[in-house]
């Protein structure tokens, strides 16, 4: 052995040193140092020595992590064992609350009534900007007269929702069935408005129907649904969030629940601790301080780099504060790249983390350049600069990273998609990359969600090794063979030239054949839906424009505007327009996600990088990053902060706002520069005069790139 080799020999002796006393560590690594390896090699060491001792006790060895796609990658490390349960921290805890549920059920309705004082707060606003307003300034009994006619009219509600405002309106003046309140006129005036109070009306039902019906005994189960991200509180279903809100609230107050943990899971190891819920860290807290107030032996192992956390929900370096008294371990050997990648890394990171090179790589070679030509298509200098690239490194396969999803999709070819989405009016900057990009679906929106599970049965309709089982999956009644293909059939003789026509030929199908009892398998296996997720709005089609609709929702309501046709009008258009896009780029979008697409040149967001490696990179860098306000001038900031002398960095460092927003840019920038191996190259599209000190304090010599004119 070298060196090397004896120095990490030794760090991990130090972790099975911990592993045999019960200590609780946080381990630290950098980029490309082997972190998954010596989290895999612990959980060796655990086989090979402890295993007699955790069989007999009836134990496990839990060991979570932030997606599926590293509990895949750890579980084909490990290969197969019933030792050790490897898993998302959402799983894992579900496993282990499931089964309380008494008091999960009471949490839930502890839930339920805060969210009801909420909408009651809402419907009580009556600022004048309030959506409520109008509801709000009604005298007790015209409310109970409005409430009574909105549940009366509940139907007509549904079936009209989506009509433009004049025919809405109209929907509820022709219908003489009920005697219209006397507010009526007064509150449809502002449609949008109107159908806000209705739904909080609705909602607010739903949920004392959910508490009432808990209270007598009917409700005594509520479930976790992990193919969505949205609570449905009143179907006593919730999503990620909440599970770690129950979880932690659980484990928290009941002792014997924790006494149960400890003594089913002596070990449990942290993957990726950094972009952990602030919740998972407590609750390993609450775990490390019982099993030490009692003598158990039990352990955690926290595994990852603070300076890797480029998520806004990830613990980070803050789990100093949450959960200190642990044994700090660091390896600082960067087994991936080469000394000249590393160089620059160690640059950007700059702290308690030197990363050296294991082995003697140093072929590497790492430029940075900057273009003038700002008036230039960005999208166009970005191709000339990697066919020159791809051309000086013998036509390789480049990894190109862009700043922004919007050239990211475009060069992808599904910029349609990106754009559209964009312009939904509740679709935020900062959550186009998770909800519409992230390759774990357990990330994605809703409707994102529900539109890959959409293309997701293309594939397999029009996939020739698909069997009946993918399509049907496991039935709980008897299907005929007749009955499953004469639905099958349907769904495939359809030209789908749009995601529009997939889910309108899917909706009328599932009109036509109510009584196949292949229908409800078919839709729950494929597109996670049950008759009752759409049974309000009269179909599917009408199901997925609504949630679309609410996406293109204006935020602020209280104009004038929003009472004409103009409001349902953008909706309209907008949703058309996202269904509309092409099956082709749908395709694209989701091998993107799925990554099966191989090219010469791929492309990912910054974000979309975590964890890979790739032996040529090419970074494209902007001042901004993206459009958003809050990303405005993101990197010009940090590499100002960089040349800054000592007193400006500490006043700039003096707002906290600014100080997050520096760390995450410095971990971004290490993220992103850390997965090259050997050739790393960096294209700046803005003018950097004003901060070429700052560059230059990193990547030394910094280049002027003009596109060649052939």
């Amino acid at each position: 052995m070298n060196s090397n080799e004896i120095k990490e020999q030794e760090i991990q002796d130090t972790l099975f040193e911990c592993i045999d006393n019960h200590v609780s560590f946080r381990f630290d690594s950098g980029a490309g140092s082997g972190k998954t390896y010596s989290l895999v090699e612990c959980l060796r060491y655990l086989v090979k020595n402890k295993l007699n001792t955790i069989i007999n006790h009836n134990q496990k060895i839990a060991c979570i992590t932030y997606t599926n796609v590293a509990v895949k990658e750890i579980r084909e490390r490990i290969g197969t064992t019933d030792t050790i349960e490897i898993s998302t921290i959402h799983e894992r805890l579900w496993n282990i609350i499931r089964i309380y549920q008494p008091q999960l059920v009471s949490l839930h309705k502890n839930k339920l009534e805060l969210e009801l004082q909420a909408i009651e707060k809402d419907l009580n606003n009556n600022d004048k900007k309030s959506k409520y307003k109008l509801f709000a300034e009604l005298e007790s009994n015209e409310r109970d007269d409005f409430v009574d006619y909105a549940y009366k009219t509940e139907d007509l509600f549904y079936k009209s929702q989506n009509l433009k405002a004049a025919d809405f309106k109209k929907s509820y003046k022709d219908y003489i069935d009920i005697p219209d309140p006397d507010c009526l006129t007064s509150i449809i005036s502002n449609v949008a408005n109107f159908k806000s109070i209705i739904r909080l009306i609705y909602r607010k039902r739903r949920y004392q129907v959910s508490i009432d019906k808990i209270t007598e005994g009917v409700y005594n189960r509520v479930d976790y649904d992990s193919a969505s991200n949205q609570d449905r509180l009143g179907s006593m279903k919730f999503s990620h969030d909440t599970l770690l809100e129950y979880s932690y609230e659980m484990i928290r107050t009941y002792p014997i629940l924790k006494k149960v943990i400890i003594d089913k899971y002596p070990f449990v190891f942290v993957d990726e601790y950094q972009d952990t819920a602030k919740s998972v860290v407590l609750i390993m807290k609450e775990l490390h301080d019982y099993s030490a107030l009692n003598g158990f032996n039990w352990l955690v192992g926290y595994f990852g780099d603070t300076a890797q956390n480029i998520y806004g929900s990830g613990i980070g370096k803050n789990i100093e504060t949450y959960h200190n008294n642990l044994h700090i371990i660091n390896k600082e050997f960067n087994r991936r790249s080469h000394e000249q990648v590393i160089n620059i890394i160690n640059k950007v990171r700059n702290d308690h983390i030197c990363q050296v090179p294991f082995s003697e790589k140093r072929e590497g070679n790492v430029k940075f350049y900057y273009s003038s030509e700002n008036n230039q298509n960005k999208l166009d200098l970005t191709n000339v600069f990697l066919s020159e690239y791809k051309r000086d490194i013998g036509n390789e396969k480049i990894d190109c990273l862009v700043l922004t999803n919007k050239i990211m999709c475009q060069l992808n070819k599904f910029g349609d998609i990106y754009d559209t989405y964009s312009k939904f009016e509740s679709v935020y900057f900062d959550n186009v990359n998770t909800e519409l990009l992230s390759k774990d679906r357990e990330n994605l929106s809703p409707i994102i969600s529900q539109v890959y599970l959409f293309i997701k049965l293309y594939e397999k309709l029009y996939n020739p090794n698909t069997s009946y089982y993918d399509i049907l999956g496991d039935t709980k009644r008897k299907i005929t063979f007749n009955e499953a293909n004469s639905l099958i059939n349907q769904l495939r003789d359809n030209s789908y030239n749009s995601l529009l026509r997939v889910i309108r030929s899917v909706s009328n199908i599932a009109l036509k054949n109510q009584k196949n009892p292949a229908l409800d398998p078919i839709l729950r296996h494929n597109l996670n839906l049950n008759r009752d997720d759409f049974s309000d709005y009269g179909s599917i089609e009408k199901y997925i424009k609504s949630q679309l609709y609410s996406l293109a929702a204006i935020r602020n309501t209280n104009t004038d505007s929003s009472n004409s046709d103009d409001e349902y009008n953008k909706k309209s258009s907008l949703a058309e327009s996202f269904l509309s896009i092409s099956i082709e780029q749908w395709l694209y979008w989701f091998n993107f996600l799925n990554q099966t697409d191989e090219l010469d040149i791929k492309y990912h967001t910054y974000h979309g990088t975590k964890g890979e490696e790739y032996d040529n990179v090419a970074i494209i860098m902007e001042h901004s990053f993206g459009n958003g306000h809050k990303g405005k001038n993101k990197f010009k900031n940090y590499f100002h902060y960089l040349q800054s002398n000592e007193e400006e960095q500490k006043k700039i460092l003096e707002d906290e706002s600014a100080k997050i927003e520096l760390d995450n840019t410095r971990n971004l920038l290490y993220v992103v520069c850390s997965r090259s191996i050997k050739n790393l190259r960096l294209l700046y599209l803005d003018d950097i005069s004003d901060i070429s000190e700052g560059i230059e304090s990193i990547f030394v010599d910094v280049h002027e790139w003009k596109k060649v004119n052939n």
